[in-house]
């Protein structure tokens, strides 16, 4: 990890529902059960006011690293939404009696927990330029955004809560051939071959993958996929790395990107 970590900004990302939709998907919108990277940096060039398509190189994988912790329970739960199909201003006449249903899958708060009203995603964040680490913190900490955040479709509106802002010896960059807690997903391709431990003191551990975009060209077209697992019950993922990891405060995560160099 040649990068300098010497500051990352914690922030929450909360709201009612999401819908982050999964690339490979066609008739049917499934969702990911968190937002991938594509995702998050679009948001954030979204509240410093980037125009569409226009941040991918100042937010590439050389330039900017994305963790990000699952933190409330969820579930996913599918509707049918009536879409109007409309390719001129006079089908909002014409075809307004002939809906296109699509199923929709969306992210809800997991049932049964009481204390939890909302999502909420812990992301963590890294930049090689200290001026947009130092814009993003201030907008966050005075929620004032250029565009509103929102969860994947601007009608799940979001709200951004700063955690912290760590700097210095509070940042550890490490590497270690054991099993380790991490805080974070984690891409695959960072695990070490049957690096993952399943139990974890007296629990059990549920891990699920996802394959979701890491990255965009600048015509938008993907540079970069990869495979993510998640513990489902929320619980830390236990596993052995094969690449540098960082520890903050304590605690182990792991960055989104693989290449680090």
């Amino acid at each position: 990890m040649e990068q300098n970590i010497d500051r990352i900004l914690v922030m929450d990302l909360h709201g009612a529902m999401a819908h982050f939709r999964a690339f490979y998907t066609n008739s049917s919108s499934l969702t990911y059960s968190f937002p991938p990277r594509t995702v998050i940096t679009g948001l954030l060039a979204g509240i410093m006011g980037y125009p569409r398509d226009s941040y991918y190189r100042e937010f590439s994988k050389e330039r900017c690293r994305i963790a990000l912790s699952i933190i409330s329970p969820f579930r996913k739960i599918m509707n049918t939404i009536n879409y109007l199909w409309a390719k001129s201003s006079s089908d909002f006449v014409v075809r307004a009696g002939n809906p296109l249903q699509v199923q929709f899958e969306s992210l809800i708060p997991g049932s049964g927990l009481k204390e939890w009203g909302e999502l909420v995603y812990r992301i963590y964040i890294w930049h090689s330029d200290q001026g947009i680490l130092d814009n993003l913190a201030k907008r966050v900490r005075e929620n004032k955004y250029v565009y509103p955040p929102y969860m994947g479709i601007s009608e799940f509106i979001a709200e951004l809560e700063s955690v912290d802002d760590i700097h210095g010896d509070d940042i550890e960059v490490l590497e270690s051939d054991q099993h380790q807690d991490f805080a974070t997903v984690i891409n695959t391709d960072l695990i070490a071959d049957r690096g993952l431990e399943f139990k974890s003191g007296v629990n059990m551990l549920q891990y699920l993958k996802e394959i979701m975009p890491v990255e965009f060209n600048a015509d938008r077209s993907s540079r970069a996929t990869g495979s993510f697992v998640f513990e489902k019950n929320l619980s830390n993922i236990r596993a052995i790395m094969t690449k540098p990891f960082v520890r903050i405060k304590g605690k182990n995560i792991a960055f989104m990107e693989t290449d680090y160099e």
